[in-house]
């Protein structure tokens, strides 16, 4: 597939040329386990001395996989700063066989041939004259790369891309949730439902997610825990902070009577995640090695 629509381009792009799409592998990802442990993170991908540091702290509590909650290439999402925004820090865990040559890594994911990075896609993805194509092209993804599932352990994971074609993903979920029997369902994607940070409730993402544990996002660069009182499950979790910028938690943002909340906008982390087959740990930990939060959901 080739885009032919070109945009103004930017110092990171050379010419508004266009690339061809790399077709999906079609792969599919279930992995046994009683227990797993995985980070999650957004708003990180600039290549900066902040993301060095989210980036030691992942690899310091060594988790069986990362996923991401979109913006992984500021500012647009140029094919010419995929190494040096996301490689440079995470290739260990990602197996990209489908790649360009010059974009694969080889590290232990490429030795194991099994990948432990999964993305969302965030709105920089795609401010770019190739769309989202360069972050497809790099990434090898279950199902179509744009939304997908997998199965890690006990935990039942579903990407949604935040930013279009909402109907269909939603009835594509929809669908797998009740199709799922793994004890935990687990979805995220980049714009967050509810927020006290600066860009506040995203209404399109909205949607209930019934039978789901857990939902994540990004786009405000603020760690966040969000719990509707009157419907515990799911709980919202945005986590922002991998490397980007700071911003502020804004009280105001949301019907504070709603949810009851614990907000940080003080420092860089990530979100760390332990599951076993009864109980779900959360913790958001920053580059301080402090644990700023702790929730934890028993079924």
């Amino acid at each position: 597939m080739r885009l032919f629509i070109c945009y103004i381009c930017t110092i990171y792009l050379f010419s508004c040329t266009t690339i061809d799409l790399i077709d999906p592998p079609g792969i599919n990802i279930h992995i046994d386990a009683n227990n797993i442990r995985f980070a999650a993170f957004g708003d990180y991908g600039d290549g900066s001395n902040n993301e060095a540091k989210v980036a030691e702290l992942v690899h310091s509590i060594n988790p069986d996989f990362i996923i991401t909650l979109g913006d992984n290439n500021y500012p647009n999402g140029s094919t010419y700063t995929l190494n040096e925004h996301i490689g440079k820090f995470y290739c260990i865990y990602i197996y990209n066989f489908d790649a360009p040559i010059d974009q694969q890594c080889k590290g232990q994911a490429f030795e194991e041939s099994l990948n432990r990075f999964f993305p969302s896609l965030g709105n920089h993805d795609y401010e770019n004259s190739n769309n989202r194509i360069p972050y497809l092209n790099y990434f090898t993804l279950p199902g179509n790369e744009v939304y997908y599932d997998f199965i890690w352990g006990p935990v039942h994971f579903y990407a949604i891309d935040s930013n279009f074609n909402l109907e269909s993903q939603r009835s594509w979920l929809t669908k797998k949730l009740a199709e799922a029997i793994e004890p935990f369902n687990v979805v995220f994607f980049h714009h967050p439902p509810y927020s006290s940070g600066s860009h506040g409730n995203n209404v399109r993402m909205q949607w209930g997610f019934e039978g789901v544990d857990l939902v994540l996002s990004g786009h405000d660069h603020i760690y966040e825990r969000n719990i509707n009182i009157a419907n515990p499950l799911p709980v919202y979790v945005i986590s922002g902070l991998g490397g980007k910028s700071k911003r502020s938690c804004y009280k105001n943002s949301k019907n504070q009577n709603d949810f009851n909340s614990i907000c940080y906008d003080e420092n860089y982390g990530t979100l760390l995640v332990e599951v076993s087959q009864d109980v779900m740990d959360i913790k958001f930990i920053s580059i301080e090695n402090e644990i700023i939060d702790h929730y934890i959901i028993e079924k």
